[in-house]
């Protein structure tokens, strides 16, 4: 498995491009998260279901990952014990009022310490939500697990239709912001 031993330098972005990770910082729960790199994508090691996922959309892990970056306000990587566990981020599509749309590919020593990535993405999640609003995400309808983790989130799933250039089943999975 390849492992990031040092922490790496962020992508150039000011501070505010990259939310709250302009520097390495680890959570309480032994996962470092820092602003995701080209060598994170190189290195990062997918689950199956995630590996998959990204396959029926018609790309490699890599291109996956670099196209989201590219099109991110911020893009992070938790690391555990060195290695890639996930690389997450959040693209704003303007041309749709502004809809946040985060995402995010995990890694193989997600599985290590499967709990505190869960308080993890919980919290960060939360934090898209109050700075953002409603919050829009795809997800490979026969990657199950990945669709139990977006409803215990709170994620709402619409039935699955076609997407990408191979017509794989995705479900939209939307976050709505809290009426007042």
């Amino acid at each position: 498995m390849a492992e990031i031993t040092a922490p790496l330098e962020p992508r150039g972005l000011p501070a505010s491009r990259c939310a709250a990770t302009p520097a390495a910082r680890p959570t309480a729960s032994a996962i470092v998260v820092v602003p995701a790199s080209s060598a994170h994508a190189r290195a990062i090691e997918l689950r199956a279901g995630d590996a998959r996922e990204v396959a029926a959309l018609g790309l490699t892990p890599v291109e996956a990952i670099e196209r989201s970056r590219a099109r991110s306000l911020w893009a992070e990587a938790y690391l555990i014990d060195g290695a890639v566990a996930a690389i997450a981020g959040l693209v704003l599509q303007p041309l749709a009022g502004g809809i946040a749309m985060p995402w995010l590919l995990t890694g193989q020593p997600v599985e290590r310490r499967a709990k505190a990535f869960l308080r993890l993405t919980r919290a960060r999640t939360a934090a898209m939500r109050a700075r953002h609003g409603t919050l829009v995400a795809e997800v490979h309808a026969e990657y199950r697990e990945a669709v139990r983790w977006l409803a215990w989130l709170g994620f709402e799933l619409a039935p699955a239709r076609p997407l990408g250039p191979r017509g794989a089943p995705f479900h939209s999975a939307v976050l709505r912001s809290p009426t007042p």
